[in-house]
């Protein structure tokens, strides 16, 4: 049996990546194997065309390109060597190269030239990353998925050091798994090891919707989303083919039991005699008043598995990231006026 790892229609050939055997090239329509490249290893990955009509495949080895003079694949000299896992052509021609293990670099195949792509300081690292899919949203913003790593993105745009303000969606900020495996190019598909999700489209606010009933165990780099709306997604049980608009947002009611204010030795309670909940809708606690501020909070539904996490953040506070407990008490202690 052979393994396939990637399909690409190219003009009217279909190009098919196979892990051991090289790249086939094969007719759809007479249903017959055109042409057969040795390339590399033959542990072929990915293959695309550039936007200058040039054949790219990503092996477990090296970046190739044909050569129509030779009529064979070379190693792109540009591109250092290693396991690439992903590759995406941008809407400005440029080829990104995701590595498993070395993170992802920018070729440009017109003058040769490469990029990597390094953090600025104090934003996420992802030289080391383990990416598995590359995809561009409409403003050209970069999105990876990673084994590992969650998701990362960026704007293409490096500062005068030649980095990038990198940012990291991890499950300490409500993702189901730390291991993503294929992105929607407009986040209404996300798989990752433990389900589907998808983003809010406003990312100062990230959330996520986990759906229900459609698998894990996706596979790294697979999904197809054509004009129809539909999403298709490789899983180990097959296919997976849904469309996001019809699939129910699981929404449940948060409820808060009790404010503990906390300031040296004493402790006062909000919470409100006779409810279990408190149900004033703003109560203003000044911060010369608490040192430690610790909230309990209850999702009540009994459609919920007994694992439940929640993911918050204070409102207002935009430089403050996200946080994920599984505990039913949040605390913030230190605060500011």
């Amino acid at each position: 049996s052979i393994n396939f790892h990637c399909v690409a229609m190219i003009g009217r050939e279909l190009y098919v990546c196979s892990y051991g055997d090289g790249l086939y090239v094969f007719d759809p329509v007479r249903m017959k194997i055109l042409r057969h490249y040795d390339v590399g290893g033959n542990n072929c990955v990915k293959v695309l065309q550039s936007s200058d009509g040039d054949i790219f495949v990503g092996t477990s080895d090296a970046l190739y390109v044909m050569d129509a003079a030779k009529g064979r694949f070379e190693m792109v000299p540009a591109v250092e060597p290693g396991f690439i896992h992903a590759m995406h052509l941008d809407s400005q021609g440029s080829i990104w190269v995701g590595y498993f293990r070395k993170g992802l670099v920018k070729y440009n195949p017109s003058d040769k030239r490469v990029s990597a792509i390094l953090p600025s300081e104090g934003s996420y690292d992802i030289s080391r990353a383990r990416v598995t899919d590359i995809t561009e949203t409409n403003d050209g913003t970069i999105w990876l998925t990673t084994e590992g790593d969650g998701l990362c993105y960026f704007i293409p745009s490096a500062d005068a050091d030649g980095r990038y303000d990198i940012h990291h969606f991890g499950t300490e900020d409500g993702i189901p798994s730390n291991i993503t495996c294929a992105i929607v190019q407009d986040h209404n598909g996300v798989s990752t090891l433990k389900g589907i999700i998808s983003l809010d489209k406003d990312l100062d606010i990230y959330s996520t919707t986990e759906y229900q009933a459609i698998g894990n165990y996706y596979r790294y780099g697979s999904v197809l989303y054509p004009d129809s709306g539909r999403i298709y997604m490789g899983a180990a049980e097959g296919i997976v083919a849904f469309n996001p608009d019809n699939i129910p947002v699981r929404k449940h009611n948060i409820y808060i039991s009790d404010i503990q204010i906390n300031k040296e030795d004493e402790s006062t309670s909000v919470a409100e005699e006779g409810h279990s909940t408190i149900t004033t809708q703003r109560i203003r606690i000044h911060s010369s008043e608490t040192s430690v501020l610790s909230i309990k909070i209850a999702a009540l539904n009994s459609d919920i598995s007994e694992t439940v996490s929640f993911n918050y953040r204070p409102s207002g506070r935009r430089t403050q990231s996200n946080a994920t407990t599984g505990e039913n008490t949040i605390t913030y202690a230190n605060l500011t006026p």
